[in-house]
Parts: C-alpha cells; sequence; structure tokens
C-alpha cells in the first residue's frame, strides 16, 4: 500500500486500473488514520500513530526523515517530511540535536518506521522516569525479544510488588483496599511472560482479588480496549490464552527497571 506509482506500475503494468485503486484506497486509508490522531494528546507508543506511520512511510523505496511537531499539550500542529534519501545520505541524528538546541525544542521521541513495526530510539526515557545521554541512543522494539540487562530486574521487581500485594492482603485483611484489581491482572500476565509461560484467561480470572464473574468482564474490557490480547489454545480449541499487547508490555517493563512499587 506505501510503494510509489513507479513501483505498482512496474508490478501491474502502465494500463491498469488497478495502480489508481490502490492510490486512492491509500489516500483514504492513511487520511483516516490521520483524523485518528488530530486533536488527541500524541504517545509515541499509541497504537494509532504507529499505524499511520506505517501505512504512510513503511514501505518506501527510500528512508525519510519526517518530523511531527507538537504543541505543549502534545498536539499535532505539523506533520513534514524534512529530508529524503538512502540511510546513508540521512544525518538524522546530528540533525535531530541541531534543531533541538537551536530551537529549544524538546525532542519526544525518534522512531524508525519499517513496513510492519516502529522502534523506539528513545532520547528521554520519560517510561522509566530517568533521563537517558543523548549520545547513547538504543534501538527499542516492543515487539522484540527481551533485552537481557534489565530482564532480570524488570522481573525481580515484579515478582517483589506481587509478594508485597499478598503481605498486604494478609495484613489488611479487605481486598478491595489493597489494589486495583486490573493493575493485579496486568503485573500477573507481565510476570508469566518474563518466565516465558502462558496464562489462559480463567487462570488469570482465578488469581484476582475480585470474584470471577467480575474479573471476567474485566478480562474482556482489557482485550477491547487493545491493552491484552486473546490467543487460542492450538492444542485445545475450548481454551484461550491471554497475553499482554507488545506495547503494554514495553511500558510495563520500563516502569519495573525505573524499582519497585
Amino acid at each position: 500500500m506505501a510503494q510509489s506509482p513507479e513501483a505498482l506500475t512496474k508490478v501491474l503494468g502502465s494500463q491498469s486500473s488497478v495502480v489508481s485503486l490502490l492510490l486512492q484506497a491509500r489516500a483514504v486509508a492513511i487520511e483516516s488514520l490521520a483524523g485518528d490522531i488530530r486533536g488527541i494528546a500524541i504517545d509515541p507508543f499509541d497504537r494509532r500513530l504507529r499505524q499511520y506511520l506505517i501505512m504512510s512511510m513503511g514501505s518506501l523505496s527510500d528512508e525519510r526523515l519526517r518530523i511531527l511537531f507538537l504543541d505543549g499539550a502534545r498536539h499535532l500542529i505539523a506533520d513534514e517530511v524534512v529530508q529524503s534519501g538512502s540511510l546513508a545520505q540521512l544525518s538524522i541524528l546530528s540533525l535531530i540535536q541541531i534543531i533541538g538546541r537551536s530551537l529549544n525544542v524538546e525532542i519526544i521521541d525518534h522512531i524508525v518506521v519499517t513496513s510492519t513495526h516502529c522502534h523506539h530510539v528513545v532520547s528521554d526515557d520519560t517510561l522509566a522516569g530517568r533521563p537517558v545521554p543523548s549520545a547513547s541512543f538504543t534501538l527499542r522494539s516492543p515487539e522484540g525479544p527481551a533485552r537481557t540487562d534489565h530482564g532480570d530486574i524488570a522481573l525481580a521487581n515484579a515478582k517483589a510488588a506481587m509478594r508485597r500485594r499478598l503481605l498486604r492482603q494478609q495484613l489488611i485483611g479487605a481486598p478491595e483496599l489493597f489494589g486495583d484489581p486490573a493493575w493485579e491482572m496486568l503485573i500477573d500476565l507481565f510476570v508469566h511472560e518474563c518466565e516465558r509461560k502462558r496464562l489462559s484467561i480463567s487462570a488469570l480470572c482465578v488469581t484476582s482479588s475480585i470474584p470471577m464473574s467480575s474479573a471476567l468482564r474485566l478480562a474482556q474490557r482489557l482485550c477491547d480496549a487493545g491493552i491484552t490480547r486473546r490467543v487460542p489454545d492450538p492444542i485445545d480449541g475450548r481454551r484461550t490464552f491471554i497475553r499482554l499487547d507488545p506495547v503494554i508490555a514495553h511500558r510495563i517493563r520500563a516502569y519495573f527497571e525505573a524499582g519497585a512499587e
């Protein structure tokens, strides 16, 4: 969908009406996705932003340096391509640094867009709550494997949070006072995924501090919101596993890397 007219013509032929149809469909899709991010506070990890970037530039034949300009409330005010060429021709990092210094503008994120994913090169790690020196940019992919340097720390802190949760529950004696059941579910899912264990929806709901019927409704709301995903069991069709959306898992990992609760 993101190929140039020349590339489509080369494959489909200059007389094919499909080329025009694809170009028009792409324009409509891009405009629809652009409408989804107008008027909202932009989050670099928002699924709507990622879909818009992948659709509009994920399969382009050359590299593009594109800047989304935001106001103080992180609303989109401009979307401009400022440089194009091969990867070797794009002085990406030094151009971004010059703009930021000269205009006193905060660089929220640098996102590398491919045909299927958005990879985040974060200069100010707001998720972890601590700045990262601009000279040490690291390619981060929420969908990729866990980083070996911080994975053990994140898992240990998540387990500590679970132990403290159980301790508070025993001390207080009132489950409704000790925490948010949605957050409990997310921590349980995160721990299981760090340990490479699958968790069924029924098992997740049983361990929750709320009644089973309420837990099932909450699990469904988490799926509807795109926070979690249902994964059918390939062996037993009666069972469904649940897992965190990769972006949400990435955020929770950053949260626990910063320390336990």
